[in-house]
Order: structure tokens, then sequence, then C-alpha cells
């Protein structure tokens, strides 16, 4: 997030979120009191800037490299759910597998660099289920 530039207001949204999920742990139901969170950022310490409060739990930095951050959420799911799940580097290979499959794909169906980047979620999901399946 860059300098506000006078007569912008800065965006709160994440911050909101994280402490309603916060406050969930704290004071929801027995469900919501499980509830497991992950909070990641580029530079390990940057949160403190604007969330001091949060002083005390573990966020996680990727350094703003995908391979770390596949590493960072793959452990953190194999924290959670204490299940054998296949190793970063797996997949790291195969997400690398899978975008390239995925290029060669849309620009054979003629989508341009800017369809494949502003392409909506549930529609790269149908991408990946059918690479999946294949």
């Amino acid at each position: 997030m860059g300098p506000i530039e006078e007569g912008e207001l800065p965006r709160f949204n994440m911050p909101f979120e994280l402490g309603v999920d916060f406050g969930c742990r704290e004071y929801g139901t027995e469900e919501q009191s499980n509830k497991k969170l992950l909070v990641l950022d580029k530079e390990q310490y940057r949160y403190k800037q604007a969330l001091s409060d949060l002083s005390g739990h573990d966020f996680k930095s990727h350094k703003s490299d995908p391979e770390t951050l596949i590493r960072k959420v793959r452990n953190w799911i194999w924290e959670s759910v204490e299940e054998p799940i296949p190793s970063a580097n797996t997949i790291w290979q195969d997400y690398n597998e899978f975008y390239d499959d995925f290029l060669t794909a849309t620009r054979e169906q003629g989508y341009s660099e800017a369809d494949i980047q502003d392409m909506p979620v549930a529609e790269m999901i149908d991408f990946m289920k059918e690479w999946k399946s294949s």
C-alpha cells in the first residue's frame, strides 16, 4: 500500500475483517472460537505500523515470493488439519505445470492477456478442475 494522496481516504477492509475474525474467536460460538487464522504479509513485522494491538500473534511473511507464499500456506494447512498433504515443492511444481497449460489453452481459445488477468475466479477454478481431471 503506497502513500495516501491528498483527499484520498485510506481503505481499512483487511484490518476490519481481521478484527471481526479475532472477535469471533474470542466471543463467538464454540465453532467460531475454534477458528484458525493465517495472516500473511510481504514483510515480517510491517503490520505493527498500523495494527500494533496484534503483537504476539504469529503472522507469516512471504517476502513477495510466490514459492515462499505456497510454503507458508501449505505448512499452515498441515498444522491446522494434521493430515498428509503434498510438499510445498510438489504444490509449486504442479501450479507451474497447470499455469503453463492454462496459458496455452486460454491463448488457443482467443483470450487476451487482459482477459486472463481479469478472469473471474470461478472461471479460473473451472480451468483448474478441468486440468485436474485430465
